[in-house]
């Protein structure tokens, strides 16, 4: 309650006694810049205020709030060269652990100021001392359109792999954003090579390429180097390997492509305009020159401009024309051992032979058949078919063999080929050489082994299905002799069914072979177990009655005794 002179007095008295207090010190300096931010800035008694901190200092200069009131006091009386040399006198006071106090003051007055120099010299010394600082600097620089400085501290804060985003940002939208500075800015920014850059960035992020390659492409249109930027496009196109990115460069190549058909028409709208005020305003002059002259000179530049017109509108359509074939082509870099895409490839222009046996013959010599997606089979089996519709039965027939040479990863898909081929001659009504094809992989040694240097080739003689075609064959072109033969030696192999061997024995009793088909049976029944058995013994019983009736009792009652020995007990009442 007492003025402030009086209180002056009795901190000057106290002070004489304890000029060690800082509770003294600290009450006197607030009272009194309290007492001066009531006056004018240009007041004499800011000047006595300010002595009065370089007389606490002398005694307080380890005391960090001491020297941020006094800062704070010199920033209000807008002292920029004074201000600063109190900051560099209060981090050269204090101990380093105390120094982020008077940084935090120090860096919000210096971006505060006008002069963008003074401020990055402040800002370059904070970021020594606190790394971290790197992007609220940089935020700063892209403020102030320092932006070349802007780029080399963003590719610094990138090149440190220890480097942690203090606002959560990822490596990857550090990168987006140096890319898109680059790109946009090609003229302000020359300590960098933007493209290098990018491309460093295409190799070290391969999952999300396609805004990387539309920003590199970017930097090029707007330095108006549009052939080169068209090669950016046409060389990501061929090198991206995801349908996103393909769908974010083939539409901002589309677009690019739109925008320069767009210019080139609104600069001939100004040219007309242009041309039409010159002639009004030089109608006198061109009187003077030769009429003939100046038509030709006139058409030969409009005929000029239509080319180049009419060109540009081919390269839209062609690029839109070759969008399903340019995403086949991603889709088949992302897995080339996609059957289903080779396939989708095929049917993006099925009337042109050129493009359906490429791309067949490429899918056939591409594709993994170890690692297809589908049955890589179909692929060979589908480019013969082709041939063969095309009366070009050779090359089918070579198509076929050369796939029977493929190293298929199961027995099912190697028989599948050579099935196909067998059908091939059938509709060609080829029946000799339908049998001999069919006798090709038969006739190889069995093996039945699986290790690592067995191939499909080598157990293809054990295929079920092919050896089921071998005996339908004889049974309708062949012999009884041979039809007896390609059975039976389905049975000596183990691999016919309990449907093969009743197959066999209906075909003898046709032929009236009753002793060899109930000898197949007899066979047959040694061979299989419960219930598996069942129909084969069964109709084994009823041919065998219906063959001798009551003649040979003694030998139907030993069947009987047999099957009713070996079978389970639900299934003895049938036979009873």
């Amino acid at each position: 309650s007492h003025p402030y002179k009086v209180r002056v007095l009795l901190y000057e008295k106290a002070l004489k006694y304890l000029p060690g207090s800082y509770k003294l010190w600290y009450h006197y300096l607030n009272e009194s810049v309290e007492f001066a931010q009531q006056l004018p800035v240009d007041n004499p008694k800011y000047e006595v205020i300010n002595q009065l901190f370089e007389r606490a200092l002398i005694f307080m200069n380890k005391m960090p709030r001491i020297w941020i009131n006094y800062c704070e006091f010199l920033i209000h009386q807008k002292f920029i060269t004074k201000t600063r040399h109190t900051f560099d006198k209060a981090l050269a006071a204090l101990p380093v652990t105390q120094h982020d106090k008077i940084w935090e003051v120090y860096v919000e007055w210096g971006s505060s100021l006008a002069l963008p120099d003074t401020a990055k010299r402040i800002m370059r010394r904070y970021l020594r001392f606190n790394p971290d600082y790197a992007e609220d600097y940089i935020e700063y620089l892209l403020k102030i359109k320092h932006l070349d400085e802007a780029a080399t501290q963003l590719a610094r804060v990138l090149n440190d792999d220890t480097f942690k985003s203090s606002k959560g940002k990822s490596h990857y939208q550090l990168w987006m954003k140096m890319c898109k500075l680059l790109s946009r800015n090609p003229d302000l920014i020359t300590s960098i090579d933007c493209e290098a850059v990018i491309r460093h960035g295409l190799r070290k992020f391969t999952d999300e390429v396609g805004r990387l390659w539309i920003a590199l492409a970017d930097y090029f249109i707007r330095q108006a180097l549009f052939d080169k930027a068209r090669d950016i496009f046409e060389e990501a196109l061929s090198l991206i390997t995801t349908a996103r990115d393909f769908t974010l460069i083939f539409d901002a190549y589309t677009k690019f492509e739109e925008q320069m058909i767009t210019l080139m028409i609104e600069d001939e709208d100004d040219e007309d305009i242009t041309e039409g005020m010159g002639k009004l305003y030089t109608a006198d002059i061109l009187k003077e020159f030769d009429q003939e002259d100046a038509e030709m000179q006139t058409q030969s530049k409009e005929d000029a401009e239509e080319s180049e017109m009419n060109f540009k509108f081919y390269r839209l359509e062609r690029l839109i024309e070759r969008r399903p074939l340019l995403l086949s082509d991603t889709m088949l870099r992302q897995n080339p051992n996609n059957v289903f895409e080779w396939f989708k490839r095929v049917e993006i222009d099925p009337k042109n032979p050129a493009h359906v046996l490429k791309t067949y013959t490429q899918g056939c010599t591409e594709i993994d058949p170890q690692k297809a997606v589908g049955r890589p089979q179909d692929l060979w089996v589908a480019c013969a078919r082709y041939y063969e519709d095309n009366e070009e039965v050779e090359n089918s027939r070579l198509v076929f063999h050369r796939a029977t040479q493929v190293a298929f990863k199961t027995i099912e898909e190697l028989s599948d080929v050579w099935a196909h081929w067998v059908e091939m001659e059938l509709r060609l009504k080829n029946y000799t050489a339908a049998r001999m094809v069919i006798k090709q992989p038969l006739s190889r040694r069995v093996t039945r082994k699986q290790d690592p240097t067995t191939t499909v080739q080598d157990r293809i003689s054990t295929s079920l299905r092919l050896w089921c075609l071998h005996a339908d064959l004889e049974e309708t072109f062949g012999t009884v002799d041979s039809t007896k033969e390609a059975y039976t030696k389905m049975i000596d192999l183990r691999i016919a069914t309990p449907l093969v061997v009743l197959n066999f024995g209906s075909y003898l009793e046709e032929k009236h072979y009753w002793e060899e088909a109930f000898r197949v049976y007899e066979k047959a029944v040694g061979a299989f177990d419960w219930p598996h058995v069942y129909d084969i013994w069964l109709v084994y019983l009823q041919t065998f009655i219906e063959r001798y009736g009551g003649n040979k009792l003694e030998r139907l009652r030993d069947l009987f005794e047999q099957v009713l020995k070996q079978c389970p007990k639900g299934m003895k009442q049938i036979f009873f």
